[in-house]
């Protein structure tokens, strides 16, 4: 059985001489592709899904803001169980400065 030798492991056994110019074409590699950027919505992070969405925006915590909506003091709807309102909305029924209640 012949004896095997690890190549460039270890004192006993050099690595093999790299040729110049395959290094030099390891080194030449294209840049990477960027993927092309997706289409941004304007309107995607204009909605706010879920009650905790809409406290978050608002600043408020969780417990008043579900009472300022079942109350109708903000203007959202909801949509099945889960309430909804858009952050231009919020900012305008705030910056009027209105405590009015919204009409649905």
């Amino acid at each position: 059985m012949p004896k095997r030798i690890k190549v460039g492991l270890g004192h006993n056994n050099p690595p093999e001489p790299i040729d110049i110019e395959t290094l030099k074409r390891k080194r030449r590699r294209m840049p990477a592709r960027r993927p092309a950027a997706p289409a941004v919505d304007p309107l995607a992070d204009d909605v706010l899904w879920g009650a905790r969405a809409i406290a978050n925006a608002i600043g408020r915590p969780l417990r008043a803001t579900f009472h300022l909506l079942s109350a109708g003091y903000i203007p959202a709807s909801k949509t099945g169980a889960i309430w909804t309102s858009t952050r231009t909305a919020l900012r305008r029924h705030f910056e009027a400065g209105s405590g009015e209640r919204v009409a649905s």
